[in-house]
């Protein structure tokens, strides 16, 4: 909002604003390397704790994010309308939640946290949670069951009983 306040009007046409141009672009550059920082915190976190649905959204939030500071960078170096960028942001914002429920984020969320918990010590899922996922996700359970069945287990005993209720 800053750098579309100041690049607005008559500074974008200015011929010697070159340094306030490239403050933006450092600016700009600053913000991208902030992001990717972000972006490996996460996938750290996702490595040690597993995937789940808000680790996602940073993710979408990210990639957002930098679609907008792309955007931008290009917008104050190539002296193009505050219209251009509200425009094309907006349409690639919509691209990209246009096109994310293509993916079985389920299906992940599952076999991630499958994944964690037989790296870990800790073989105990956390079946509340994974039952809680639509039912696009109970095929990647039941074959996790199938492998790993043990009679007293908490997820078993849910998903059965889940199942159950759904028929």
């Amino acid at each position: 909002m800053i750098i579309l306040f100041y690049f607005r009007g008559r500074l974008n046409f200015v011929k010697d604003n070159r340094p306030i141009k490239y403050l933006a672009g450092l600016w700009i550059l600053q913000n991208l390397a902030m992001v990717m920082s972000t972006a490996y915190r996460n996938f750290e976190y996702i490595d040690a704790h597993g995937l789940t649905y808000k680790r996602i959204g940073v993710y979408v939030y990210l990639a957002l994010t930098v679609i907008g500071l792309l955007f931008t960078l290009i917008k104050v170096f190539q002296i193009k309308s505050n219209w251009f960028l509200v425009r094309r942001v907006s349409w690639s914002f919509y691209a990209v939640l246009a096109f994310t429920p293509l993916v079985n984020w389920d299906g992940l969320v599952i076999d991630s946290q499958i994944k964690i918990a037989e790296e870990t010590s800790d073989k105990n899922l956390d079946a509340d949670y994974l039952l809680d996922l639509s039912v696009e996700a109970l095929p990647v359970v039941h074959e996790y069951l199938q492998e790993n069945h043990k009679p007293d287990d908490y997820l078993q005993y849910r998903f059965e009983n889940y199942i159950s209720s759904y028929i």
